[in-house]
């Protein structure tokens, strides 16, 4: 594989950043691919920032100077499925209300998708249920979105991620939100982001490449490995983030490369 011919995918939390904190190496990089004039996208399961706000965010921990335009999230792919299961009669408008649980990108999105938000499934009952992460979610909301669930809405998640990298150490990820509305009413949802192939064919729809061209980089097996190997692309698994080398068996997942870091990363160029 010649990382030189490739056009990346990139993952952010546990690969460019832990929480607030930049990873060593990680804007090195960054800078490498722009001199070299190598294409790149940010390809990422955070439904919390939109494109603008992921870059300035990037921008504020790293030092980069990157652009909305070089980001492709969770949302994104989970627009185009509302809009395929929409079409196809997979999923009706019988009421034309969704229940969201995340943050005000999520919200506006599933808005500009058509859909009214409701805040009580009992007055105003829902067609989908769409779960994000949203860092000060409530027992409540669990409860209108598992009543909702249970009533037949189709039940949608924006990443399965149960955990991500913070300052402190692991915290809960939106993929541990959905388990405890599975939990609660034995329904699996509907994934949008990786692992979900989707999000890295439509990252490359919006780039202009096409899959024998790509390679993906990122810190989890479960996200980041799993969605290049079920999209047929090149992975590069980084010990930066979530997993080591020691979980590859566990995950049953192959990696075309595994790197320690950027150090050993750039030493393969």
């Amino acid at each position: 594989m010649d990382l030189q011919e490739k056009v990346f995918l990139i993952d952010l939390d546990g690969t460019m950043y832990r929480g607030g904190q930049p990873i060593a190496g990680a804007k090195d990089f960054i800078e490498r691919l722009i001199e070299d004039n190598i294409p790149f996208m940010f390809v990422t399961n955070n439904a919390m920032r939109k494109h603008q706000a992921a870059a300035e965010n990037l921008n504020k921990i790293t030092g980069l100077n990157v652009e909305g335009k070089h980001f492709y999230t969770s949302v994104d792919t989970l627009r185009f499925i509302l809009a395929e299961d929409l079409t196809s009669g997979k999923l009706t408008k019988e009421t034309g209300k969704a229940y969201v649980i995340g943050m005000d990108y999520l919200k506006d999105e599933v808005v500009d998708a058509g859909f009214e938000l409701t805040q009580n499934v009992d007055q105003d009952p829902c067609d989908v249920v769409i779960v994000g992460l949203d860092q000060e979610v409530t027992y409540p909301q669990f409860i209108e979105a598992s009543i909702a669930v249970q009533r037949g809405a189709a039940f949608y998640l924006t990443n399965p991620d149960v955990q991500f990298p913070s300052n402190r150490g692991f915290v809960p990820g939106a993929g541990a939100i959905g388990q405890v509305i599975t939990a609660a009413t034995r329904v699996h949802p509907i994934v949008c982001g990786k692992p979900n192939a989707l999000i890295i064919e439509g990252a490359l729809a919006k780039m202009g490449y096409s899959k024998d061209q790509a390679v993906f980089l990122g810190d989890n097996l479960m996200t980041d490995i799993s969605a290049a190997e079920n999209a047929g692309i090149d992975s590069i698994f980084i010990e930066t983030g979530v997993h080591t080398r020691d979980h590859l068996e566990e995950f049953g997942v192959m990696p075309t490369l595994v790197v320690e870091n950027y150090e050993a990363l750039l030493s393969t160029w």
